[in-house]
């Protein structure tokens, strides 16, 4: 009988296998949220005509947003089609942060802990399975940093491109990842080999729909540094808990690219200097939580490097990775609570009010019109923004912000999760 042989990389594996199931899951089970729908009615509905000569807008995620139409065209209208090229998106980061850690941490139990703790980290975790490009582009990010460390210059350059087509705030890390490569490993001779294949591949995806682009469609972002750091560093718990990790995380990546002194330091000091010269030179804001994802995946990769000099501190790792996954809300996303009622809100609607007219609070309408496709409900009428002043049959009325509200009208129906409200007059 053949003896069963443990190894923590397996473990690792497994564990990764386990939360990409979880997000499957979550991508089948979970409400369209109000972005994804978004997303979906203004850059997947309309024709590839249409996709292409629109204006452009910071939702519209390019290469992502051509993949989910292509899975929409496959597979019929719904929340999990939409969400497969974000849960493709997902697998490969998986797959290409075990292959950067296994090197990283060896086959040691720092290595599972370390996985756990990258992938479920709170504003990691919350975007590996929606429909917009962020995984997408982390996961062909990912890829291209193990490319870069197998000296795989075309493979690396193209998948640094494509991570840029499938969300254009990857530029940034891209190109900072790149010159990281070229100055280090004094690549100068083989700089075509290193620019070109990603250059194209942005280019021919992004020409055309960045053509319709003006500064304003930028607009997503914080003011100050703080608050950037704020949205990227936010963990469950006591608002001590993240105060106290914005001032000590600093100090620890610094710490691991001292330590490391690698590739992945100089793209998160380029990547800095970057958004730096963003931000001062052209008035763009500091990333915006998941605007930052890159920062903060390349910032935890050098704290996981520092972390291998004290294997003991796979105890401290692992628990916070226990803490962050025993605090996650399976079927609400922390971004757009509102919606985490989304499928009984419209179910109610089609058993109660099919033909009703309704006007909804900012921004349920495109979650509305995204189930009267996906779900064929043909004798609802488009629902309209409500304002002050605007009648209609039905009111679909958000209870977490300070709304204006129409009078006259009694509540039919409150949704636990969400606090939506339906009211009639």
């Amino acid at each position: 009988m053949a003896r069963f042989s443990f190894s923590w990389t397996r473990l690792a594996a497994v564990l990764l296998a386990a939360s990409l199931a979880f997000h499957v899951w979550r991508a089948a089970s979970a409400s369209i949220t109000a972005d994804e729908a978004f997303t979906a009615n203004s850059f997947v509905a309309p024709s590839w005509l249409e996709i292409l000569t629109a204006d452009y807008d910071a939702n519209h995620h390019v290469l992502h947003s051509f993949l989910c139409k292509l899975s929409i065209s496959a597979f019929g209208w719904s929340e999990f089609s939409l969400r497969l090229p974000a849960l493709f998106g997902t697998a490969l980061f998986f797959w290409s942060l075990w292959r950067l850690l296994r090197e990283l941490a060896g086959d040691t139990p720092l290595l599972p802990a370390l996985c756990l703790w990258i992938v479920w980290w709170p504003e990691m975790s919350e975007y590996l399975s929606l429909a917009r490009g962020y995984s997408l582009a982390l996961g062909f990010f990912t890829a291209a940093l193990v490319a870069g460390r197998q000296e795989r210059w075309r493979s690396t350059s193209l998948l640094l491109g494509l991570s840029a087509a499938a969300n254009l705030v990857f530029v940034v890390p891209a190109m900072a990842f790149g010159a990281a490569l070229l100055l280090r490993r004094k690549l100068w001779s083989r700089f075509d080999e290193l620019a070109a294949p990603g250059a194209v591949a942005a280019c021919v995806i992004l020409a055309i729909p960045l053509s319709r682009a003006a500064a304003s469609n930028f607009y997503l972002g914080q003011r100050t540094i703080a608050s950037s750091l704020r949205g990227l560093l936010h963990v469950p718990g006591p608002e001590f808990l993240t105060l106290a990790l914005i001032l000590l995380f600093p100090l620890l990546v610094l710490a691991g690219a001292w330590r490391e002194r690698s590739e992945l330091a100089i793209a998160l000091g380029l990547s800095l200097v970057g958004l730096a010269v963003l931000h001062f030179g052209l008035g763009r804001p500091w990333p915006h939580g998941r605007t930052g994802l890159y920062v903060l995946l390349l910032a935890l990769l050098l704290v996981a490097a520092l972390a291998r000099d004290a294997r003991w501190s796979a105890i401290p790792i692992g628990l916070c990775a226990l803490w962050f996954i025993a605090n996650v809300s399976p079927l609400r996303y922390r971004e757009w609570p509102f919606d985490s009622d989304n499928r009984q809100v419209v179910r109610f609607l089609q058993d109660n009010y099919p033909k009703a007219r309704a006007a909804a609070h900012h921004p349920l309408r495109h979650m509305l019109a995204f189930y009267q496709r996906a779900w064929k409900l043909g004798t609802m009428p488009p629902a309209v923004e409500f304002q002050p002043g605007v009648t209609a049959d039905v009111y679909l009325l958000r209870t977490d912000e300070p709304l204006p509200r129409p009078t006259g009208v009694r509540v039919v129906r409150r949704f636990p999760q969400s606090g939506l409200e339906i009211a009639v007059p």
